[in-house]
């Protein structure tokens, strides 16, 4: 398609890309600057890739059988690279479609739940991992911080449903320290009150943080 573009003609597609999608600019600054996909780049790229899913949806906000098949494909990516041992490559494509989910859910008409069962499916596999790979601070870090992440947004949106097996899995299969984190960053939400605005939220938050003690 572009082997037989001039350098011109390939300088004003990208331009064109640029302003059409302002997203690329940091996928490519973190190219040019490190000379390869660094995680913070291949993150950017599954991103951009959720959204273009939504993008293309336009005004037809009911969730067509083309649109859960598009975003059940990126989370058969994630899955084929967890099946490599490629852990962190999995959960970057697991947060940025949950998060993507999320983010346009109210807009959607989801009557079957389909997205719903995408997200719980990559929370599964999330849980799975802080289960049993039990040495990999690293990677446990990520599981934990995409996992309160899910759930923190789920509370924001009302209790839709989306994070309803979190709790058990970060009292269950985290350890003294990874307990102390999370009883940690409950504690600053409700100190704030930050994005707390009903009582239900409030009460999911200290029943989260006693299960911890």
């Amino acid at each position: 398609l572009l082997e037989n573009r001039s350098k011109e003609d390939l300088l004003q597609l990208l331009s064109k890309l640029l302003n059409y999608h302002p997203s690329l600019k940091r996928l490519i600054r973190s190219l040019v600057d490190y000379g390869e996909v660094t995680k913070n780049a291949a993150d950017e790229s599954y991103i951009f890739q959720v959204s273009e899913i939504f993008h293309r949806v336009g005004l037809a906000w009911n969730v067509d059988t083309q649109l859960y098949k598009d975003l059940r494909t990126v989370k058969l990516l994630g899955d084929e690279l967890r099946g490599k041992g490629d852990y962190c490559g999995a959960l970057s494509i697991y947060d940025a479609l949950c998060m993507g989910i999320l983010n346009n859910y109210l807009s959607l008409f989801d009557e079957g739940g389909e997205l719903v069962d995408l997200v719980q499916d990559c929370i599964f596999n999330m849980n799975e991992l802080l289960e049993n790979e039990k040495n990999d601070v690293k990677l446990r870090k990520l599981v934990l911080s995409n996992l309160f992440r899910i759930y923190h947004t789920d509370m924001q949106f009302g209790c839709i449903g989306f994070g309803e097996k979190i709790p058990e899995a970060l009292s269950k299969f985290t350890n003294y320290d990874e307990k102390n984190t999370i009883s940690a960053w409950i504690k600053d939400l409700l100190k704030t009150g930050k994005n707390i605005r009903r009582s239900y939220q409030e009460e999911g938050y200290r029943k989260l943080l006693s299960s911890l003690n």
